[in-house]
């Protein structure tokens, strides 16, 4: 029921043109936003190995919560967490999980593409050095 809420508020936002930052775990507002020539989405960032935040955001996709991930983490019984899952919409799950993942993948082509460019850089180093070296004998 606070999700429809929640979804009309930001109807009436948008029908306004008003500029703001709603931050939510309602996945049906980050379908909304996503949906909304105007809005964009955005998530803060989360190591996906140990759930710690990196203070790092990313505009542009909607962020999964790691709900159950951050519960099972900090000790919440299999149980419990189990029984919070059967009380949520499967579809809702779903759309968490392909979140989750998505957020894991961009962060391990990020690790790919941080990785290159320092291969690149040590391969430019060492070029100019052959560079040098390759001066210094022409001159002798």
């Amino acid at each position: 029921m606070g999700g429809a809420l929640a979804e009309i508020f930001l109807e009436e936002f948008y029908e306004k043109k008003a500029f703001g930052i709603i931050t939510t775990h309602y996945s049906n507002l980050k379908v909304l936003a996503n949906e909304l020539e105007n809005v964009t989405n955005a998530n803060m960032q989360f190591d996906e190995r140990t759930l710690e935040p990196l203070y790092k955001l990313f505009v542009g996709q909607a962020g999964s919560s790691f709900t159950f991930e951050v519960a099972q983490k900090n000790g919440i019984p299999f149980s419990i967490i189990n029984k919070a899952k059967k009380r949520v919409d499967t579809e809702k799950v779903r759309l968490d999980q392909t979140i989750s993942k998505l957020q894991k993948e961009r962060s391990k082509l990020q690790r790919n593409s941080d990785n290159l460019e320092k291969q690149k850089s040590k391969g430019q180093e060492h070029l100019e050095s052959l560079q040098e070296k390759e001066d210094k004998i022409q001159l002798n």
